[in-house]
């Protein structure tokens, strides 16, 4: 089963363009991100960015990826924050 944890390394990953910048994005150790993205790797079955020594550009599939998680990760983020709201207003 997937890791949700993973899809919002991924995309942090795509936005940011670096481990590095990701991980300060999410409050996480660069170690860590990486973890995530090889996980999140091995179980699509390929690679999602092409990795240099100073970017991470995203694959083919990395992009379609990307497009097919964009909208539900915002969504996840925007219930967050409703449910959050309204646990204040009790």
């Amino acid at each position: 089963m997937v890791n949700l944890e993973w899809y919002r390394t991924f995309q942090a990953i795509y936005t940011c363009g670096t481990l590095t910048g990701a991980a300060g994005a999410l409050f996480m150790s660069q170690p860590g991100v990486s973890l995530h993205l090889n996980s999140l790797e091995s179980y699509v079955g390929y690679k999602l960015f092409d990795r240099s020594s100073r970017k991470m550009a995203p694959t083919e599939r990395g992009m379609i990826l990307y497009n097919a998680l964009a909208a539900p990760l915002q969504q996840l983020v925007e219930i967050e924050a409703e449910v959050n709201r309204l646990l204040q207003e009790q």
